[in-house]
């Protein structure tokens, strides 16, 4: 069950959204984006996206681009933490997390590995 009480037969929109994020992070230029399965494990989301850019100027690019594609897709972020000048930016959907990291702070929290119970959805791979 979703964070907000949907059931399976209603994840089907949120895989949508995580598979669209992914690619508009992946159009933008993002590095290493990573999809985690948290379902089960964290009672704050279902999935995270973890994604690195290369300067301020690419993450701030890479929060706008993810925002405007998932606007367009009808949904609208529940918060925002961080600044791209502080080198990571969270953008709260509920049902998934965007994690944007310089590359320095994303080696530094390795959320891939706080997380290495999470099953990693592979690029190309359908979330399920």
């Amino acid at each position: 069950m979703s964070r907000r009480g949907t059931t399976d037969r209603a994840a089907e929109p949120v895989r949508s959204l995580v598979l669209g994020a992914r690619a508009s992070l992946l159009e933008k230029k993002g590095r290493d984006p990573v999809v985690l399965d948290v379902r089960g494990l964290s009672d704050v989301t279902d999935y995270m996206i973890i994604v690195t850019g290369e300067n301020i100027p690419h993450i701030k690019a890479l929060c706008e681009e993810v925002e405007r594609k998932l606007a367009e897709m009808g949904v609208a972020k529940h918060r925002r933490a961080g600044h791209e000048e502080s080198g990571w930016v969270v953008l709260d959907y509920l049902d998934f997390m965007i994690h944007i990291f310089s590359r320095q702070l994303r080696e530094y929290y390795a959320l891939e590995e706080l997380w290495n119970d999470a099953r990693v959805i592979a690029a190309g791979e359908a979330v399920d």
